[in-house]
């Protein structure tokens, strides 16, 4: 445990002290309410979008989702805890009273474990159950390292540009149609980022 909160204290400095050096660009209405989907690749350059109002997260119960539960709280950002593979019905119980207090939410489409970029099904029967809207989001920097982890999360490098896209508003939540408005979201972030596609990947 002890190591556990040294390392969250060592990540909460590390994005503390980029997030000053990042530019940020945001395309798309700054101010929505409902259900933010996004991908878990890009959840460290989304803290460098000012939210309003802020969005609670959904946060595994992972040892790793404790890491980030610790960070994002530093960060501002309210936790709610849970997973499709541990605390579902809790988590999602809990997403559901916030958005009927239309309070905003924020989920990883592809998370905790991927496939990545799959998935957003789950998010759109949250969203009815609700009575909310899924917004997709994507957050792409011009320049970043990127992990070797299943999600290829990507770290913004000081002194970058973020552009923070918010995309159109997810309205029919048929079968698939948030992916699609994910892929398309995060596609035109990259395209505004300037980095090519490689291997028709998203």
């Amino acid at each position: 445990m002890k190591g556990r909160r040294i390392l969250a204290f060592f990540a909460l400095l590390l994005v503390r002290l980029l997030r000053v050096t990042w530019r940020v660009r945001v395309v798309g209405a700054q101010r929505a309410d409902g259900l933010y989907a996004f991908w878990h690749g890009d959840q460290i350059g989304l803290c460098a979008f000012d939210f309003e109002p802020v969005p609670a997260v959904l946060v595994s119960r992972s040892r790793d989702g404790e890491l980030a539960s610790r960070v994002a709280n530093a960060l501002g950002f309210p936790t709610v805890r849970g997973s499709s593979s541990r605390g579902a019905v809790s988590g999602a119980l809990a997403l559901v009273r916030r958005l009927r207090r239309c309070e905003p939410v924020a989920v990883a489409a592809d998370g905790p474990r991927g496939p990545r970029h799959r998935g957003g099904d789950k998010l759109a029967a949250l969203a009815r159950c609700g009575g909310a809207i899924v917004v997709p989001v994507a957050a792409v920097a011009r320049r970043a390292l990127t992990l070797s982890s299943w999600d290829r999360m990507q770290l913004p490098l000081p002194f970058t540009t973020i552009v923070v896209v918010i995309g159109a508003r997810v309205i029919d939540g048929a079968q698939g149609s948030v992916e699609r408005a994910l892929a398309r979201t995060h596609q035109r972030a990259r395209r505004l980022a300037g980095r090519a596609l490689l291997g028709g990947a998203a």
